[in-house]
């Protein structure tokens, strides 16, 4: 900081200085006067894209939905070649609920960086809340190839398979689930639901039995779930769902 404020003593209309302080408080959760510092860099040079997306950013942390859309756009407007810009406009506009919107500027954001981890995120997010599983499904495989920790994704993929009747890709994720994590439940679950339907009663209780000891809200679920039916009469499963 110290150094900033000689810089700016010797060159007070460098707006390069003044992001940087901008910078600093952001980084020290000092939100208003990061963007004092911010407009302040905005005003001597109102063409620089860069320092509107660092304001519309600080709108974004702070829930100013209003706010930051109206800097994204002026970063936009000026210019329209950075992926992060739409990126944040999509994010802003799923946070509106304006999920049409929000979808356009996170694929414009995908068209410039097709490994924009965020606009995948997103648009996960948004495709979900929509169930629109023909448009998550891509979306979920590329995150699986992109995301480190690749956590329910295995399972969220089989659910869409699941879905489409396609028991054996389902099963295939879902396994591939319990490799990552052996406790996971919803995996555990789906597993249980689907020997069901292929009228593979032991395999079907025998993930039913280990879902329930782990969690026993399953008991509930599988007392309404329409995928025991071919079992819903056998001695073991009424027992464990009593």
């Amino acid at each position: 900081l110290e150094s900033l404020n000689k810089s700016l003593k010797l060159e007070p209309n460098n707006s390069m200085y003044y992001s940087c302080l901008g910078s600093i408080y952001e980084d020290m959760g000092d939100y208003n006067l990061a963007i004092d510092y911010y407009k302040k860099a905005i005003e001597l040079s109102p063409e620089k894209a860069t320092y509107f997306n660092e304001v519309g950013a600080i709108y974004l942390k702070i829930d100013d939905f209003e706010k930051a859309e109206e800097y994204f756009l002026k970063a936009c407007e000026l210019d329209n070649t950075q992926y992060m810009v739409f990126n944040n406009l999509g994010i802003v506009y799923e946070e509106m609920g304006q999920n049409e919107k929000a979808e356009e500027y996170l694929l414009k954001a995908l068209v410039i960086n097709p490994q924009s981890l965020n606009s995948y995120r997103c648009l996960h997010t948004i495709y979900s809340k929509k169930k629109d599983w023909g448009k998550l499904l891509p979306i979920l495989h590329k995150l699986l190839e992109l995301e480190i920790k690749k956590d329910n994704l295995y399972n969220d993929i089989g659910i869409i398979y699941y879905k489409n009747k396609d028991y054996e890709t389902a099963k295939k994720y879902c396994l591939k689930e319990l490799e990552h994590n052996k406790d996971h439940s919803p995996s555990l679950y789906n597993l249980s639901c689907i020997y069901s339907l292929e009228s593979n009663i032991h395999s079907a209780l025998e993930n039913l039995k280990k879902v329930i000891f782990l969690d026993s809200k399953y008991i509930e679920l599988a007392k309404s779930d329409p995928d025991f039916e071919s079992i819903k009469n056998n001695p073991e499963f009424i027992k464990l769902i009593a």
